[in-house]
């Protein structure tokens, strides 16, 4: 099947859907846009949006994005079975959609974000042919109030590959400083417990100190290569119930121990043998502590989960899941 994926710039994370489609006997055409540190982009931007702004014009960084989308389907010939949106509905409206037809069979998204959490404009996602969420509660949810099918599909640990990086021994926190990461970081440390947070926003809110180690934002690769060996990676949702981050997968499929708030995780793990679920900081630094003081368990439960995951819960099955759903094989 001819695939045009179009995705945006966060991480890598779309190369890893590119390579997971081709893996799975796919032929896949890739758009990548909000490419937040791409300097080409950040010339576009200021020439199509900053500038006009002096001048009374009113625009968005999301408006320059879709003419730049637009422009790609105006100057492209081929045709595709299906234009599939990973988490990069922010791309299209319905004017997009529609002249998209002359170009592709079928269009489809799958949403990889809280779909409340960022700003849409002039999209109706009756517009797409199919549609899918990361987030149980959310397609249900959607199904609901939009009257459309939204279909259930969590995500999964891409195919990345690990960065060789020192080992560690401090449990690990990696991405964006939540309330709730920040609350864990101050349990843990409060406990006892040297940390290593991973993020260029970390400084903004705690004192970098023997205690709290600061490291800025890694490449996807580094991070996995961080968080293997059977070393203790404490994850916090911004919502625990609004689905499980692909940060989950991650450290299961590298090897680490998953200490985690999502209440969904254990649909995917079994807790105590392949996860430890918290649901308040004082809990983590309970358990995390208990997890130091016998390194052999937390070894055993890495290895299970890391065996899960690459058995159960990577991309590639959860692409080909969503495929089937919409009924192509």
């Amino acid at each position: 099947m001819r695939v045009l994926l179009i995705g945006i710039g966060y991480r890598g994370y779309t190369e890893t859907y590119e390579r997971a489609l081709t893996g799975i006997g796919h032929e896949v055409t890739t758009y990548v846009g909000l490419r937040q540190y791409h300097w080409p982009t950040r010339v576009r931007r200021a020439l199509t949006v900053r500038l006009p702004r002096l001048v009374g014009v009113r625009r968005d960084y999301l408006w320059s994005e879709q003419t730049r989308f637009r422009r790609f389907l105006q100057r492209g010939s081929g045709r595709y079975d299906l234009a599939l949106f990973v988490n990069a509905d922010r791309l299209a409206n319905d004017e997009i959609l529609e002249q998209l037809r002359s170009r592709a069979s079928a269009a489809g998204v799958w949403l990889l974000d809280d779909f409340d959490t960022i700003p849409r404009f002039a999209l109706d996602f009756a517009s797409f042919d199919h549609r899918a969420s990361f987030n149980r509660l959310e397609a249900e949810s959607l199904t609901r109030a939009l009257g459309i099918r939204f279909d259930y599909v969590p995500q999964g640990f891409a195919p990345i590959v690990a960065e060789a990086v020192p080992a560690s021994s401090r449990p690990l926190i990696l991405g964006a400083p939540y309330p709730i990461r920040r609350a864990a970081v101050h349990s843990l440390t409060g406990a006892g417990i040297a940390v290593e947070v991973v993020g260029d926003l970390w400084p903004q809110w705690v004192q970098p100190s023997e205690a709290i180690l600061c490291t800025p934002d890694v490449s996807l690769g580094a991070s996995v290569g961080m968080s293997g060996g059977g070393r203790i990676c404490v994850n916090g949702h911004r919502s625990p119930d609004t689905g499980v981050s692909p940060r989950v997968f991650e450290i299961g499929g590298a090897g680490g121990v998953i200490v985690t708030d999502g209440t969904d995780v254990p649909e995917f793990y079994e807790p105590e043998q392949e996860m430890i679920h918290w649901s308040d900081p004082d809990e983590l630094a309970d358990r995390v502590a208990q997890l130091l003081r016998d390194p052999s368990r937390a070894r055993v439960m890495a290895e299970r989960a890391q065996r899960r995951t690459l058995a159960e819960h990577t991309i590639d099955s959860r692409l080909r899941k969503l495929l089937a759903g919409w009924g192509y094989e």
